[in-house]
């Protein structure tokens, strides 16, 4: 399977908490509809916007599908294992999975997270949760540790 298919597999969005009847029409329809239109959409898109519910479904390495949301991702890290990720979140969990890097900076890319690699590709850092920056490393919600080489501290100047 591609990285691509997995990705796709995994990602979704929970459609049954956002689709619910908040505008009846009665008749006569057409004409309601006409007269209101710009109203009902400038309405629909306010509601949209408010809570875009997004959910990330991965397989740790014991087969396990596990949901995360990817707002609380702080970073992925390099097992010793070369072929295993890391996933951190905020809540303290830690999911290990069995992932390419390109897989992994695409979770990031689909989700729209900020974020930067520390060292060639050693850890993904989702920038939100950067809490401390001194030179050679950076500190993530005050607990994680992750060093950055020379080369990508230019990710990190406009920080």
């Amino acid at each position: 399977m591609t990285d691509q298919l997995i990705i796709s597999k995994f990602k979704s969005i929970n459609y049954t908490q956002r689709v619910k009847v908040n505008k009846y029409l009665v008749k006569p329809v057409f004409e309601n509809l006409t007269n209101h239109l710009e109203e009902y959409v400038l309405e629909a898109e306010k509601m949209f916007q408010i809570s875009p519910i997004q959910e990330l479904w991965i397989e740790n390495i014991n087969k396990e599908k596990v949901k995360i949301n990817p707002d609380d991702i702080i970073c992925v890290s390099q097992s010793l294992n070369p072929q295993i990720k890391i996933i951190h979140t905020k809540n303290d969990e830690n999911f290990e999975i069995k992932a390419s890097w390109d897989l992994c900076e695409k979770i990031f890319k689909d989700f729209n997270l900020d974020y930067l690699f520390s060292k060639a590709r050693e850890t993904i850092i989702n920038k939100k949760y950067i809490t401390k920056i001194h030179k050679a490393y950076i500190w993530l919600n005050n607990r994680l540790k992750a060093e950055v080489t020379k080369n990508r501290w230019r990710d990190l100047e406009s920080f």
